[in-house]
């Protein structure tokens, strides 16, 4: 980019065949584009004789002085306003039955209580039997049970408590 602005302000820009403009100078080629963007154009005709180029839109370029006013100002940046919540009270909401002072099992069993658990046993054979398991041919297959299914779970969770190096 440091090349071609240093090109540029050593030689001079020509027109070409796409109708660019030329500029002698890279302050008035700078100028001009930044006209350019600041307002919208009216496009003209496409008829070669009152004006426009074959292929359209040919920009019209302003003086330098008309190039170079101020940029429209934004408005300022609004005041920072935190947002102010209410206190909220947090109370847990335990079945009537259960024992706040329990173990941690009891809370456990809150989330993943027995009808959890056989219905974990009833999909495991079910996908099993999906799958062809004990079918001719195929590995011998047992259905599980809920007792299984809890001790699997323990080692999942075990195994989650205490990890090995």
């Amino acid at each position: 980019m440091i090349a071609w602005v240093k090109m540029a302000e050593q030689e001079e820009l020509f027109d070409s065949e796409e109708g660019e403009a030329e500029f002698e100078r890279m302050e008035e080629y700078i100028a001009t584009a930044r006209a350019d963007h600041e307002e919208p154009e009216a496009e003209e005709a496409d008829d070669p004789e009152e004006g426009g180029s074959e292929r359209g839109h040919r920009p019209q370029h302003r003086s330098r002085t008309e190039a170079t006013l101020p940029l429209p100002t934004l408005p300022p940046v609004p005041e920072f306003q935190p947002l102010v919540q209410q206190k909220h009270t947090r109370v847990a909401c335990y079945p009537a039955e259960f024992n706040v002072n329990g173990s941690t099992l009891d809370y456990f069993q809150l989330f993943f209580n027995d009808s959890i658990f056989q219905l974990l046993a009833e999909n495991t054979n079910l996908y099993a039997s999906s799958k062809g398991a004990g079918n001719a041919g195929s590995r011998p297959s047992k259905s599980t049970t809920l007792a299984e299914v809890k001790i699997f779970w323990g080692i999942i969770v075990y195994m989650g408590l205490f990890t090995s190096s």
